[in-house]
């Protein structure tokens, strides 16, 4: 299937543990993670300066996904130039390029955060391996949907577009603009 429209995802009810809750669609902005909420929710996990390259809202988040990215990490995560340096918190070299995956178990969500992300080749290869991890786990075949770490994969699918465009290449040239290569694709097909 198709990225499915805010509208649907919200209609979709999951049942979990016996209860049907409405499934949140998935959030993507290149605004600081304070800034992203829903209406009802409080302010998202958040400490420190950085823009999200990507928030992705599950239906449930469970704590030990932490634990489970932290060791990935430290297994190098799969991207040549990227290791854990903390926490949740991965650098690139050479670039420099620092990320930090937030994980909040109570609103469901999980989010990369990084201090640059715009014309960020590094920051979205990374970007990708998270979510491309994230949505193994959250589809796995190997545990219930109750018992996954994160749930639905949806949730990951409906966020790989925002994450691609948020590392997208700055327009070059005498535009000042922040204009990326997406968004010029998007004035292209108006």
């Amino acid at each position: 299937g198709g990225v499915r429209s805010q509208e649907y995802m919200l209609a979709v009810a999951l049942a979990v543990d016996g209860v049907q809750r409405p499934l949140r669609p998935a959030v993507a902005v290149a605004k600081p993670v304070v800034a992203v909420r829903m209406a009802g929710e409080t302010e998202s996990a958040s400490s420190g300066d950085g823009s999200a390259v990507f928030v992705a809202s599950f239906s449930h988040v469970k704590s030990s996904l932490s634990t489970f990215l932290k060791f990935w990490l430290m297994g190098g995560c799969g991207v040549d130039g990227w290791s854990g340096t903390g926490e949740l918190e991965a650098k690139h070299m050479p670039s420099g390029t620092a990320a930090s995956i937030r994980v909040d178990v109570e609103e469901g969500t999980v989010a990369l955060v990084a201090s640059s992300a715009g014309g960020n080749p590094p920051l979205g290869e990374y970007s990708t391996a998270l979510l491309d991890e994230l949505h193994a786990l959250a589809s796995t075949e190997e545990a219930a949907p109750t018992d996954r770490l994160c749930f639905p994969p949806e949730a990951v699918d409906s966020v790989r577009l925002a994450a691609w465009a948020a590392c997208a290449p700055q327009a070059q040239g005498g535009n000042t603009s922040p204009e990326t290569e997406f968004d010029r694709f998007l004035k292209s097909l108006k």
